[in-house]
């Protein structure tokens, strides 16, 4: 889709006339891997974000995004905001007369298409006590089978509803 993509992304250039709306899921159900792909510190590891793994995941991805461009399309803003006319590559907008915001099939290829990482990766050295299989570290953050402490976001037994900065620092 690559002539696709670029007529697509051409209608923003130098103009300063649009808004992105970026929406995102606080407490995801799917849980992704990190997998060492080799012994070399070195090599990069495997990592699979595993987005929309749970498919509740990409149901409550496609309400958010039918209850934003809902609002958009209210009376209040409707006279004020238009959207692309071009679809996102890869996806097609829905028969004539429907609503964006109605137009599911569409909204789930745009989730799907256009979902990203915030870089917010956490929980895969879990904190935990000896009897829990899943745990690596223990409370005072020391790694159970070696003389080393973990210290960041991988040891969050789930998801935390802010910045994973701050609670690490925490």
């Amino acid at each position: 889709h690559l002539e696709q993509w670029r007529t697509y992304l051409l209608q923003f250039v130098n103009n300063n006339r649009h808004l992105t709306l970026g929406f995102g899921i606080w407490r995801p159900l799917s849980r992704g891997s990190v997998r060492l792909s080799s012994s070399n510190p070195f090599t990069a590891p495997l990592m699979d974000p595993n987005f929309f793994g749970n498919p509740q995941d990409l149901v409550a991805m496609v309400r958010a995004i039918s209850i934003g461009l809902k609002i958009l399309e209210s009376p209040y803003l409707a006279p004020y905001m238009e959207y692309s006319k071009l679809p996102v590559p890869g996806c097609e907008f829905c028969q004539t007369g429907i609503p964006l915001s109605e137009c599911y099939s569409y909204l789930k290829c745009v989730a799907q298409t256009l979902t990203l990482t915030a870089f917010h990766s956490m929980g895969s050295n879990p904190m935990g006590n000896a009897s829990n299989v899943q745990a690596v570290v223990d409370t005072r953050l020391r790694v159970y089978i070696t003389n080393l402490r973990i210290v960041d976001s991988s040891v969050f037994p789930g998801v935390v509803n802010a910045n994973t900065n701050a609670a690490t620092m925490m």
